[in-house]
């Protein structure tokens, strides 16, 4: 086909997949190789793929499509000290001589380290969706309270010591993942909101930019710390 073919075969098949009002505004400000890239993108796409599949001698653009791979890191074990950091902000998670538990920092230190537990004797990996504890570095274990605050008051490994960890893919957490940590409550954990700088509470069920946590393993830092 010649360009102009081309561009009525393309205009055919875009009126078949977009509403009226998208087709006009695409025809009127891109020319044809960004109708051609769009036309690729739509016949990938599910929910459209079937209409563009039984087109009649429709001749498909293919377009390059990089699949994320997941990078291979240390896995996190049972055992291990770990600190979690705001993925928003940067700043970690840190307790002090208190109880309090804060995301005020971005410091890397005894404060912000936590030593990943299972109930009973559990050993090896930690896997998405299992049920953890977070030891601090005085021996008290973060937990949520009846008020949706973060605390880590005690040496206690209960019910609201007791966090279900979770990351957008199935299997080991590795060093590097991002994880959301869900209390007793069924809340996750969020630290360092617009809302509340600082403050580490578990007010939502929401699972977005404020309750994620990158996960840096100690021995993947190159520090290593007394348990």
């Amino acid at each position: 086909f010649d360009k102009v073919s081309r561009q009525g075969l393309l205009t055919e098949a875009l009126q078949r997949a977009l509403p009226i009002e998208m087709l006009r505004l695409i025809m009127c400000t891109t020319s044809y190789f960004v109708l051609a890239s769009v036309l690729a993108v739509l016949c990938s796409a599910s929910q459209i793929s079937r209409r563009c599949n039984s087109t009649p001698g429709l001749v498909l653009l293919q377009t390059k499509h990089q699949t994320r791979q997941r990078t291979t890191g240390v896995p996190l074990k049972v055992g291990d000290a770990v600190s979690l950091r705001v993925k928003r902000t940067g700043n970690r998670l840190s307790t002090d001589v208190t109880w309090r538990v804060h995301a005020e920092w971005d410091h890397q230190g005894s404060w912000q380290m936590f030593f990943v537990e299972k109930s009973g004797r559990a050993t090896g990996e930690v896997r998405s969706g299992d049920e953890i504890s977070l030891r601090t570095w005085s021996g008290r274990r973060v937990a949520v309270m009846e008020d949706k605050s973060v605390q880590a008051r005690w040496g206690h490994q209960g019910e609201w010591q007791k966090f279900r960890i979770e990351s957008d893919h199935v299997g080991a957490i590795m060093d590097g993942d991002t994880v959301f940590l869900r209390g007793w409550s069924g809340t996750y954990i969020d630290a360092d909101t617009p809302v509340s700088r600082g403050m580490v509470e578990a007010r939502w069920t929401d699972h977005g930019d404020w309750q994620a946590f990158v996960v840096e393993v100690a021995s993947s830092i190159g520090q290593g710390y007394l348990r």
